[in-house]
């Protein structure tokens, strides 16, 4: 009897693992995929960003190496059939950090601050708007 329950448990398992083998793979870099579609034309998903931390300064800000890759994905948010809304749900600037040594407004006002985070990060703010 033990012999038999063995085959099956083996059986089983051999039946499991061939049917996740035999599944469709999809390819994570086909362009042609879009984590904002599901297929319909019905405007229901609602997106929320946060945590971006766009800085006034390049040099030190960390979002620096992302800039690029969030345009392209407020991009497909864009032109996203299904999504509905696009929620920014906090900190979008990055007003607190900055090197301790830094003079954060360099001497003039937090105006001329948020300007210099929408100049460094126009590319950003330009797809932004254009969703708006």
């Amino acid at each position: 009897m033990k012999t038999i329950l063995r085959l099956l448990c083996a059986f089983f398992v051999m039946l499991v693992l061939s049917v996740f083998a035999s599944r469709e793979k999809s390819d994570p870099t086909d362009p042609e995929i879009n984590p904002f579609s599901n297929g319909g034309n019905e405007r229901s998903m609602i997106v929320v960003l946060s945590d971006m931390h766009l800085g006034a300064d390049l040099s030190y800000a960390e979002c620096k190496e992302n800039l690029v890759a969030l345009e392209k994905l407020l991009q497909k948010i864009k032109t996203a059939p299904n999504v509905k809304e696009l929620v920014i749900a906090g900190d979008l600037i990055d007003e607190c950090f900055v090197p301790a040594v830094s003079d954060t407004y360099q001497g003039k006002d937090q105006a001329d601050f948020v300007n210099r985070i929408e100049v460094a990060n126009k590319d950003v703010f330009d797809v932004i708007n254009s969703i708006i």
